[in-house]
């Protein structure tokens, strides 16, 4: 008997790898909407929004970048990076505002804050800022002033 293909209960490699891959990506999936389904609920909790702006844009794959932007809130500087909804991403970049044939850094955008912490927030990508709003205040609006 060849040793290595099998182990001690006899079940073959391969169906134990195949096992363990499965149960780390399900575990990961229902981590990752565990840790929205919090980010939500605190948005819904207590949340303001302020005015965020795209700093950089980094081609990752083949169509496929990423956002960076920063925003204040309660003289917090927050940078992160993050992408537009499906829908918006493909309008971004399949369409005539393809990040790469146009300037998207210092697109202004609206970011939803939970109050007590900004690292937990949320962007709307999809709704766009009026050139009109210049005064953003310290700890954000209550409501989207448009």
């Amino acid at each position: 008997m060849k040793r290595g293909n099998k182990n001690f209960l006899g079940i073959p490699k391969f169906v134990l790898n195949i096992l363990f891959f499965s149960v780390v990506f399900i575990s990961i999936f229902f981590w990752t909407l565990d840790i929205n389904e919090k980010k939500e609920s605190k948005l819904q909790t207590c949340s303001r929004y302020t005015i965020g702006t795209i700093t950089d844009i980094s081609k990752r794959a083949y169509k496929s970048a990423d956002w960076v932007y920063v925003f204040t809130y309660s003289n917090q500087r927050v940078e992160r990076a993050g992408r537009p909804n499906p829908i918006n991403l493909h309008q971004w970049i399949f369409g005539s505002n393809n990040p790469w044939e146009n300037n998207w850094k210092g697109h202004r955008i609206w970011v939803q804050v939970y109050c007590n912490d900004p690292k937990f927030h949320r962007v709307l990508w999809d709704k766009e800022v009026p050139d009109s709003i210049r005064n953003i205040p310290e700890s954000g609006w209550e409501v989207i002033p448009i």
